[in-house]
């Protein structure tokens, strides 16, 4: 079924209380399909519309598209005109059958469905100035030979009543299944104005409202399309009252709002007042805390700065103890060696002087000796026996002189 046409988009409303047809003047059209007051609203129909074309055992097709989905096997059934009977007769064979439309549920009841039935007029202006062919045209197009032909070719139902009246039209499935639906139809009586806008409502639906819209919306934007005039689906002679009711309400509203938003404000200020003052001191108290651990982290720190300061001075006393000790103890080693080593040069010194006191003495006496002696020494002593020996014991210089193992023996001071 094509929902997006305004031809079986009609079916769903055409049976209602709602209204839609020509006004006088014979070119506008009235609709009121967006009905709130009615036994059955627009937004009763509308989400029935909606509920079937997003089905998924329902497809939107043009009747097209059903006669080539009846020949491949795709569809079993569907909603067409009967200008498609002799495809649908083809493709089927002997299962073809045709019948009224359904019903639907709608506002949790079986309707109906309704349809449009027409015909097309082929009239003859008489201004025209070729009136008489004119004429004869519309004889041939209406006479009987043509309109049965018309029926064998497109399974349309002819309009000359002799042709109507053959039995071959009489059989017809698809013009028995008119008759049962005429009860259900009407005129089409409709300006251009309807079927462009009901294409797009009708694509709406079978899309499942893809814009999100209120369907009272989108119902109300169907019949300004319509009627060029804009309602919101109220009875025609509640809406200046509504109105009215609407400025005092707004009014009222207004002067309550500002009211309520002053006395909210008051209460937000102080509210936020409050709030702000106990996060500052919420926020002052995290500070304070925060300072306090941070100088008691820094006191720690410089606690154990100075305690491994004092550490280090300590480690730094001990070692220069230490140090000191050992300095002292390498001075007073080395004062003592010096000491001993001047000691020992002064013994060395007097030992030497002593000796050389005493060699010269020696000399002196032997020197007087010598000349008296000399012939004796030289007679009576072994060789060499005048000759001075030294040895040297404990770091004493020792030295031997004159005769035999008489000598001179020079100690040093220390013994």
């Amino acid at each position: 079924m094509d929902m997006t046409s305004g031809w079986y988009m009609y079916s769903f409303f055409g049976n209602t209380d709602m209204e839609i047809g020509l006004n006088d003047d014979g070119i506008s059209t009235y609709c009121n399909w967006n009905a709130k007051y009615t036994n059955i609203t627009g937004v009763d129909v509308a989400e029935a519309m909606m509920k079937i074309g997003t089905n998924p055992a329902f497809c939107a097709v043009a009747p097209d598209g059903f006669v080539a989905g009846a020949a491949d096997g795709k569809f079993v059934a569907g909603v067409s005109g009967i200008c498609d009977e002799n495809s649908i007769k083809e493709a089927w064979g002997d299962d073809y059958a045709a019948t009224k439309l359904p019903t639907y549920t709608v506002a949790g009841q079986q309707l109906q469905m309704s349809s449009y039935a027409g015909y097309k007029l082929v009239g003859v202006n008489s201004y025209s100035p070729n009136a008489a062919w004119a004429a004869e045209f519309a004889d041939y197009m209406t006479n009987e030979k043509n309109q049965t032909l018309r029926f064998t070719m497109r399974g349309q139902g002819p309009s000359n009543k002799n042709a109507s009246a053959s039995g071959d039209v009489a059989q017809s499935k698809a013009i028995q299944a008119l008759q049962q639906q005429a009860e259900f139809s009407s005129l089409q009586r409709v300006g251009g104005t309807y079927w462009d806008v009901a294409t797009a409502f009708g694509k709406a639906m079978i899309e499942g409202n893809p814009t999100g819209k209120e369907l009272q919306v989108l119902l109300n934007e169907m019949v300004l399309g319509i009627t060029g005039e804009e309602t919101t689906g109220d009875p025609e002679g509640a809406e200046p009252v509504e109105e009215t009711t609407e400025e005092a309400a707004g009014e009222v509203t207004e002067e309550t709002t500002e009211e309520v938003a002053e006395e909210a404000t008051e209460e937000t200020t102080e509210e936020a007042v409050e709030e702000a003052a106990e996060e500052k001191v919420e926020e002052s108290a995290e500070e304070e805390n925060k300072e306090n651990a941070e100088n008691s982290a820094q006191e720690e720190k410089q606690d154990k700065s100075a305690e491994e300061e004092n550490k280090e001075n300590a480690e730094n006393s001990e070692e220069k103890v230490e140090s000191s000790k050992e300095e002292n103890e390498e001075k007073s080693t080395e004062e003592e060696k010096t000491d001993k080593t001047t000691t020992e040069e002064k013994t060395k010194e007097n030992t030497e002087e002593k000796t050389d006191e005493n060699t010269k003495e020696d000399n002196g006496t032997n020197s007087k000796e010598d000349g008296a002696k000399d012939t004796k020494h030289k007679n009576e002593g072994p060789a060499g026996v005048n000759e001075k020996e030294e040895e040297t014991i404990d770091g004493t210089i020792i030295t031997f002189e004159g005769l035999g193992k008489a000598a001179t023996i020079v100690e040093s001071i220390g013994g």
